[in-house]
């Protein structure tokens, strides 16, 4: 019989001649393929034994590793005290800790910071500087320190040194996901973990009881804390408690976790997409804009950034002062030293500080001194980086963020006399100005899309095909082997949403499929109309895009 075979064959093989598989009767597993491969596997490589074996012989010390890991995780100088302290994990240098994620305390009380001790000592009572993601800069008291015990209970002690895993207690309002403790008042951060999963799916919601809202709040930034892929946020314009994730499935995910730890059930508005808004070429001619006063004008010229430097900009060059990016676009892509330390601010920041490690996220555009010969006075300087930072913020198309988008200050006349260019003159000038440069270059509107994953038997794939038509997907690949085929495909995430569902159905179930986010792209000419007007009427505003003249002035 079947078990028979086996143990004849595990007889065969010199490190597993002594496994048997026993006889048990009414053994189910025996009978269905599945369970028994299973069952076979868990006798011949138990993945527990398998993997603990494997951390030990291939996964090098602390000591070791962080040898060469040191120069590539610490952003700042390797020949300072911190950066030797890591080089040479040494207990004996400054307090150097990295917080990699939030996770809920079986105490309730906080959340659970867990993280790797890179150089020196910790204790309970240490009051470290806590360098955030976002550049920000707070204090941190450590409440408690923890080590993972078997089966996921934790212990308690009193020092942690350098090489070490802990879990903290206390610092989950100093810091946000995750970031950098340390002892030095001029150690730098360890850089921060980038994730190849992104929010790009939104969806307002509200509890069933109302009287629970703050609860569920409260709650949702405990479970989005504690994921790097997920955020939570209430928009200020309609203020509407906002959550998004890497998909429906995510959302689900999220969804179930508040409903299982707190009890509260939610209603979910219909999914939105995470838009961007871009450019195709350099605007025609300069917008010109003057402030209502009349006595300061501002001509700016929008262009869009090479696809090289936008997805630069998005890994990394994310979160680096101008200064390196400056660096860098003369390095790498061409930019003459004069026109790169002319950069003056990128933007849109993130909706909130906890998005900063999802590339979609990331800055893209930048705001570029272009005068030649004009003395711009600093307070009118801080007034057009803070027009730039709105309009690339929200957008003209749909209120969305912009992507990849160079806007350059080509000229600018301003009253000598302050003021009359204080910022309620000076901003809504700018931001006309560029707007008006913005409709100029050919504006069209980015969707994120997904890398769909289709595999199943080769006989139950020919429905596939159609229903990737239908909702805009193209193949990319395709792959047969003898037990199964895969179809590689890329779709529009708005069109993503049931597909598992219906491929299901098609495929009497025999098909399972997988998402991942696969970067932005420009939606076709043809949608492209629709897709703006129902975005336009989501967002309660006018049904057409406003024109250049609703910006622009006359000379």
């Amino acid at each position: 019989d079947r078990v028979s075979r086996v143990n004849e064959l595990l007889s065969r093989i010199p490190w597993s001649s002594n496994l048997q598989l026993s006889r048990k009767d009414n053994d189910s597993s025996h009978t269905e393929p599945r369970k028994f491969l299973k069952k076979v596997m868990m006798e011949w490589l138990p993945a527990a034994d398998a993997l603990v074996d494997m951390v030990a012989v291939h996964v090098p010390s602390p000591e070791q590793a962080q040898k060469w890991r040191a120069p590539i995780v610490y952003s700042g100088d390797i020949e300072d005290e911190c950066g030797q302290g890591i080089s040479n994990c040494d207990a004996q240098g400054p307090t150097v800790v990295y917080i990699s994620k939030m996770s809920s305390g079986a105490s309730q009380k906080g959340l659970l910071a867990f993280g790797r001790v890179f150089s020196g000592t910790i204790r309970p009572g240490d009051k470290l500087r806590a360098l955030r993601n976002d550049g920000k800069e707070t204090k941190a008291k450590i409440s408690g320190i923890n080590i993972c015990g078997i089966g996921g209970k934790m212990h308690a002690i009193e020092l942690a040194e350098a090489g070490q895993l802990i879990a903290l207690e206390g610092i989950d309002k100093a810091l946000d996901k995750s970031g950098t403790l340390t002892s030095s008042s001029k150690g730098k951060a360890i850089s921060h973990m980038r994730f190849s999963v992104t929010p790009i799916v939104q969806h307002s919601l509200w509890p069933k009881d109302k009287t629970k809202l703050q609860k569920m709040a409260s709650e949702l930034q405990k479970i989005t804390s504690a994921d790097p892929s997920a955020l939570f946020y209430r928009d200020k314009e309609t203020q509407e408690y906002i959550l998004a994730g890497a998909g429906e499935l995510h959302i689900e995910v999220l969804l179930s976790s508040l409903l299982q730890n707190s009890g509260i059930d939610v209603e979910v508005s219909k999914p939105v997409i995470a838009y961007r808004e871009t450019v195709q070429y350099a605007s025609r001619d300069v917008a010109l804009a003057k402030s209502e006063n009349k006595h300061n004008r501002l001509w700016i010229r929008a262009s869009p950034l090479n696809d090289n430097i936008v997805d630069a900009m998005c890994s990394e060059l994310a979160n680096t002062r101008l200064k390196v990016l400056a660096e860098t676009l003369v390095k790498d892509h061409g930019w003459s030293k004069n026109e790169a330390g002319r950069i003056w601010a990128t933007g849109p920041e993130p909706l909130d500080c906890n998005d900063k490690s999802n590339n979609s996220n990331q800055p893209t555009c930048l705001l570029v001194d272009s005068t030649y010969g004009v003395q711009i006075p600093q307070d009118a300087r801080e007034n057009i980086i803070e027009a730039f930072k709105q309009v690339v913020r929200k957008g003209v198309i749909v209120n969305a963020p912009m992507r990849g988008v160079r806007f350059d200050l080509m000229d600018i006349k301003l009253h000598s006399d302050s003021v009359h260019r204080r910022p309620s003159s000076v901003v809504p000038a700018a931001m006309r100005a560029m707007r008006g440069a913005f409709l100029m270059a050919a504006p069209s509107l980015m969707e994120p899309m997904y890398h769909v994953d289709i595999r199943g038997k080769s006989s139950t794939l020919e429905g596939v095909y159609s229903i990737l038509g239908k909702r805009g997907g193209t193949v990319m690949d395709t792959s047969s082997s003898l037990s199964m085929d895969v179809i590689v495909a890329s779709m529009p995430v708005r069109c993503a949403f049931g597909l598992a569902g219906d491929l299901r159905g098609a495929t009497h179930g025999h098909a399972n499929c997988s998402c991942v986010f696969n970067g932005m792209k420009r939606i076709p000419e043809e949608e492209e109309g629709f897709v703006i007007s129902e975005a336009r009427l989501r967002k309660q505003l006018d049904e057409k895009v406003p024109n250049v003249d609703s910006f622009v002035d006359k000379l």
